[in-house]
């Protein structure tokens, strides 16, 4: 009795497929794992983005006193006496601002004359922050960049 065996033939054309297969599924893979980085980044970057407006909109429901200083058309800086704190202070001071590489920064004393170390957070490089006041009424606006921007009116007496 003989036995059947493949042809060199049919082993050569196997493998080609199995090599093409094998080819488009890895191209397949990476593709998938770049898009997946690619939303991971955006996903992370757009909540850190939402938790800073959260954060300066608890700040003005749970104001006292705001003050603004304006210190050019697209920079305001907003000082806040609130009891929105993120390190659990009774009350305190806070300070919100550009630094000098253009990141939104949040300072937060326990007093105003800042004779404490300030608590600082970090919530990334902002384009334009502005604050404008109205009566009892204030409007921020915040430009992340071109696809990120937020505002918010608040009222506050």
């Amino acid at each position: 009795m003989r036995k059947k065996s493949f042809t060199l033939i049919e082993v050569l054309i196997s493998i080609t497929i199995f090599a093409f297969v094998f080819f488009a599924m890895s191209s397949i893979i990476s593709y998938l794992t770049q898009s997946k980085e690619f939303i991971k980044s955006f996903y992370t970057g757009s909540k850190s983005k939402e938790r800073s407006v959260n954060v300066l909109y608890e700040d003005f429901l749970k104001s006292s006193s705001l003050k603004i200083r304006e210190i050019n058309k697209n920079v305001s800086e907003l000082k806040i006496y609130t009891y929105n704190s993120l390190y659990e202070l009774p009350y305190s001071f806070v300070i919100w601002k550009l630094n000098s590489s253009g990141e939104l920064v949040r300072e937060e004393f326990i007093e105003y004359d800042k004779k404490v170390i300030p608590f600082v957070d970090n919530f990334g490089k902002v384009e334009i922050f502005r604050v404008f006041k109205k009566n009892d009424s204030f409007f921020v606006f915040i430009r992340f960049d071109k696809k990120h921007i937020y505002f918010f009116k608040s009222i506050v007496k």
